[in-house]
């Protein structure tokens, strides 16, 4: 029945799901805390205007909005970044502030999407470097971003990092116009060869800027595609870019992380990045498992400028790929089963609760036999049954 169905785009974890997910979940929020990193949550809830000037007319309509009761419009957490932000110009103190989360975001999609679009609602763990950071911070971001997916278990993937101040100082270097460079932003991110042609040709764009902007799209690789780079211009702007992600690499390196960090100029995500971009990519799997950079400017939309860094992992697909390279973990069994078949609630209150103190997994049975017990523990792999009867504790098991 239709009543029973769940909205397009969200989901239920069921047991083992669900305790995957708080696995996952736990060894991210050790990696981010034994870093140094703070637990922050933002409410699921929002102001619609406080997006205002922060976000444009596109993802404005990818956010879910509701009326409150005094006429109000809110919207459903959009993006966990913007909310920390919000948190960081408003109520944290100044200086470095090092945070992480573990959170549900909402994008309104479509039912026609289809089933390969991104979820409606998804969970992210992620970190926040707010504060003065500079080069340290991208390589710190970088870095941990690697340890993060490492001790998840992935062991074939990789982080690809961009950097948008390139592309923008090649843009301002030949006076592309702000409109051609949004387009060619699209292009060069999803790789369209066909739609350079077109574009040129509408906004008229040097043939001198054309030859860098096609080659800007198939630099991809390791430290040698920096060196082609900076043949292909010699603008300020780009250049410290390419300095900016030279150190990247060479920090990877002497952490030996070097195989998991890879080079991509045509990276270049739209929004509010104003340097580093990174995206994390496991073999066998088509999207995205992790996303990030710098967004030095947002601080500034919601009242304190700062520079800041950070990436976030969605936790459903980091899940999904680790699937396709190690066996998924099980949810464990029970340590012991019991059923009351008689005798003194004390002896059992007094027998449970000194198992459960020892960490033990304890799970009390009902409208059992001794015989369904002993069936139920063989069927569950709990190792221990015990019933309590008139005359004492009897171990089935």
């Amino acid at each position: 029945m239709k009543k029973f169905r769940l909205p397009y785009g969200v989901q239920d974890y069921l047991p083992e799901e669900c305790y995957q997910k708080e696995q996952l979940e736990k060894t991210l929020a050790g990696v981010f805390y034994r870093a140094g990193f703070e637990r922050v949550e933002t409410p699921a809830l929002e102001y619609y205007d406080l997006y205002d000037g922060v976000l444009d007319g596109g993802n404005f309509n990818k956010m879910f909005k509701i009326t409150d009761s005094d006429g109000s419009l809110l919207v459903l957490r959009p993006d966990i970044t913007l909310q920390i932000s919000r948190m960081a110009a408003t109520k944290l103190s100044a200086g470095l502030n090092k945070l992480y989360y573990i959170e549900n975001s909402y994008e309104f999609l479509p039912d026609s999407q289809g089933s390969s679009a991104r979820s409606r609602e998804f969970a992210q763990v992620g970190i926040e470097i707010v504060g003065k950071s500079g080069a340290a911070g991208d390589t710190e971001a970088v870095i941990l971003a690697v340890e993060a997916l490492l001790a998840c278990g992935l062991t074939d993937f990789l982080i690809d990092i961009g950097h948008a101040d390139y592309f923008n100082g090649v843009a301002a270097q030949f006076a592309v116009s702000p409109a051609a460079a949004a387009e060619l932003k699209r292009i060069i991110n999803n790789k369209d060869a066909a739609g350079f042609d077109a574009l040129f040709t509408q906004y008229k764009i040097a043939q001198n800027a054309r030859v860098v902007f096609e080659k800007m799209s198939t630099l991809y690789g390791g430290a040698e595609v920096l060196d082609v780079a900076a043949k292909l211009t010699d603008n300020p702007v780009s250049c410290a870019a390419i300095d900016g992600m030279r150190a990247i690499l060479n920090a990877v390196k002497l952490c030996g992380y070097e195989k998991y960090v890879s080079v991509d100029l045509g990276l270049l995500k739209s929004g509010y990045y104003t340097g580093l971009v990174m995206r994390g990519i496991a073999k066998d799997f088509g999207a995205s498992i992790l996303d990030g950079g710098r967004y030095d400017n947002l601080g500034g939309a919601f009242g304190k400028k700062s520079e800041a860094v950070g990436f976030a992992i969605g936790t459903k697909r980091l899940l999904s790929a680790l699937e396709r390279q190690v066996k998924p973990a099980a949810l464990p069994p029970c340590d012991v089963a019991y059923i009351h078949a008689g005798g003194c609630v004390s002896a059992e209150f007094a027998f449970v609760s000194a198992l459960r103190k020892k960490g033990k997994r304890v799970i009390k049975l009902f409208c059992m036999d001794k015989a369904e017990l002993k069936a139920y523990c063989k069927r569950l792999n709990i190792s221990r049954a015990v019933m309590f009867t008139e005359s004492g504790i009897e171990e089935v098991l």
